[in-house]
């Protein structure tokens, strides 16, 4: 009988959506936070570690969305630079379940519409590491 582990993947999953709900058109429009969760899944046994970014997809002058990572350090995201979010320096094999939390404020906004704002997240795996048997 033989058998055979072999490496999987690593895979970033984050809520779809995050509904900030409504408010009433003013000078400055600050929603509440929300939290937005996040999944990496490793089954790789070979990465220790990983780095999650988010970058803006679209570009307002009116908005300013800030994320705060699992560090604290609370980031103003771009629609030109990624900005580190999430910064493990372990996890574990399998599902790792995290959440960041965001804030959303406009300023200057003249019109009353939906707005939609699309984040871009990318996932860094981290140092390689021997695995020993």
């Amino acid at each position: 009988m033989n058998s055979e582990i072999t490496e999987g993947e690593v895979t970033l999953a984050v809520d779809a959506t995050t509904n900030f709900g409504k408010k009433e058109l003013a000078p400055v429009v600050n929603f509440d936070d929300q939290v937005i969760n996040f999944k990496v899944t490793d089954y790789s046994g070979t990465t220790n570690g990983y780095t999650i970014t988010a970058k803006l997809g679209d570009a307002d002058t009116t908005r300013s969305l800030r994320i705060t990572g699992t560090s604290g350090s609370e980031s103003e995201l771009s629609n030109t630079d990624a900005t580190e979010v999430v910064a493990e320096a372990t996890h574990d094999v399998g599902e790792n379940e995290g959440s960041v939390n965001a804030a959303l404020k406009y300023t200057g906004a003249t019109e009353t519409r939906a707005f939609t704002s699309v984040i871009n997240w990318e996932l860094t795996k981290g140092s390689t590491a021997d695995i020993a048997e």
